[in-house]
């Protein structure tokens, strides 16, 4: 079997949403992580722990998932010109 092209609105959707949900995990750790640090500093460091950590929480998955959809987008149209020259990829499946 052979991929001769790859949507690129599909493949921009997809990792878009794998870049978003990793995110929203790795944000969730850096802003509670965040969160205690500005704590542990007391006085004015809290309001930037806080602001900070949920500024991680909220907007590291809102970037990673705009930038995979754009890597995405791009990658599969630089796939489908590189397999038009190339022939694309070769897969051998088994049942």
């Amino acid at each position: 079997m052979r991929i001769k092209s790859i949507s690129p609105l599909a493949a921009g959707k997809l990792l878009g949403a794998l870049y978003a949900g990793l995110a929203l995990i790795v944000g969730l750790f850096l802003g509670i992580f965040t969160l205690i640090a500005g704590v542990a500093q007391g006085g004015e460091a809290i309001a930037g722990g806080v602001i900070g950590g949920l500024g991680m929480m909220f907007m590291l998955p809102i970037f990673y998932g705009i930038a995979g959809f754009v890597g995405g987008l791009l990658m599969a149209v630089f796939y489908n010109m590189a397999a038009s020259f190339v022939g694309g990829m070769e897969f051998e499946i088994e049942t």
